[in-house]
């Protein structure tokens, strides 16, 4: 029972997490932002909705290289799709960055560990996969349900500080 909890705890994070209604899309060749209303059936209904199409060199998608190309053009482009959809006004916003910023692994465990010792394990393991020091990477993990042998698993998401530094100036502005 406690097994099927945790599953059903993290599908819950992945599939329904909460975030602000209003949300930026950013990928290779466009850009897309939404409003959501929740609607009475308890689903949700799009009210406002914009795309706009990208030159390549706006965004080139990479977990290791620069992503924008002019972030002066890219923040310009944003407002534009935010007032094209009536969102200007939205405060509090969800981004979805390109898939390819971003690099997801898999930790198990090969023995139990606790305290520093699974700090330094995960660390350790987590460099390893992503192949750079943490200390470059912005990393998530949640805890997966034990491997059929017992193993303790870590779903890691990292994405690079300079990379995000990118798209975070972008949104400052």
């Amino acid at each position: 029972v406690q097994n099927q909890k945790s599953q059903m705890a993290l599908l819950s994070k992945l599939v329904s997490p909460w975030y602000p209604p209003t949300a930026l899309g950013l990928e290779k060749g466009f850009a897309s932002v939404v409003h959501l209303e929740r609607s009475r059936g308890g689903g949700y209904a799009a009210r406002r909705a914009a795309t706009f199409s990208l030159s390549e060199s706006v965004i080139n998608p990479s977990f290791d290289d620069q992503n924008i190309g002019n972030t002066v053009q890219l923040a310009s482009i944003i407002g534009e799709l935010a007032a094209s959809a009536g969102l200007l006004r939205q405060k509090r916003w969800s981004v979805c960055l390109p898939e390819a910023t971003t690099r997801t692994v898999v930790v198990t465990l090969e023995s139990p560990a606790s305290g520093s010792e699974l700090q330094d394990v995960l660390a350790w393991k987590m460099e390893r996969g992503f192949g750079q020091s943490l200390d470059e990477l912005s990393v998530s993990r949640e805890p997966l349900d034990k491997d059929s042998q017992g193993r303790a698993r870590y779903m890691a998401i990292a994405i690079r500080k300079s990379v995000l530094a990118e798209y975070e100036s972008v949104f400052a502005s």
